[in-house]
């Protein structure tokens, strides 16, 4: 697999500040154009920096992509300062089942930059007739554009802010919908948001999927840093995920 992968050069088209500390940016990368898929990554290099920073994008239409940026250290706030040298590789790892086409509603849940991969997520799960009942949440009002986001494209949107400042106060997993009609679930965020969501499908025989945003540095199987323990035995994020089907996680 990482023979065939390549660094692709992204170039900043525009930047879209959240908050002090998130950004969400537009890139053109011609090479990339159709060749993402809803739950896969890219690992992004920095120059300056040794480690890559894997990140799922948001959105690809065309030769544009979309990443969701949190300030995590001083990478990303180079990112989210506009740095234009910036090259990515991928695609990585697997992206999230889809249902059929025309299937009930998909239940998305999401906790801070864990609204991206289900951004993508759910533009394609639209595309092919899927209703989408999101719910994203965060400590304040930073992130409520991101539900308004998923309401662009269609999907019943909620949003939850811990401090009551915008949408309902709360987490997204505070009085989950009823998931009698759901048909699948797809869950991104802090472990306990994931944990959450996998325990209620589990109870209610609703197929879930999660991603784990696990450390990793190579992002094709080689480091062996991102090491999760499933079911099956240990996995690794990079390449046996990141998506598992939630059941099989170990929490």
């Amino acid at each position: 697999m990482a023979e065939q992968l390549q660094d692709h050069p992204l170039e900043l088209l525009s930047c879209l500040q959240l908050s002090a500390a998130k950004a969400l940016l537009r890139y053109r990368a011609p090479s990339l154009a159709g060749a993402l898929q809803p739950g896969q990554f890219l690992n992004l290099k920095i120059p300056g920096y040794l480690l890559r920073r894997p990140m799922a994008p948001a959105s690809q239409e065309g030769e544009s992509l979309e990443l969701l940026v949190f300030s995590r250290g001083p990478a990303t706030l180079e990112l989210m300062g506009g740095r234009r040298e910036v090259m990515a590789l991928g695609p990585l790892g697997r992206p999230f089942p889809l249902p059929p086409p025309g299937a009930g509603p998909a239940l998305l849940v999401s906790g801070g930059s864990g609204a991206a991969p289900l951004l993508f997520l759910a533009a394609r799960l639209r595309a092919i007739g899927v209703p989408v009942l999101a719910r994203h949440g965060s400590r304040d009002g930073s992130e409520f554009s991101l539900a308004q986001r998923f309401a662009s494209l269609g999907c019943s949107a909620e949003y939850f802010s811990e401090d009551g400042s915008a949408g309902t106060q709360g987490r997204p997993t505070d009085r989950l919908p009823e998931l009698s009609g759901v048909s699948c679930a797809y869950a991104v965020g802090p472990r306990p948001l994931m944990h959450q969501v996998a325990s209620a499908c589990q109870r209610a025989g609703v197929p879930a999927w999660i991603s784990l945003e696990e450390p990793m540095a190579c992002g094709v199987g080689a480091c062996l840093s991102c090491a999760v323990q499933t079911a099956q035995g240990q996995r690794h994020a990079c390449v046996d995920g990141p998506v598992f089907p939630a059941a099989e996680v170990v929490w």
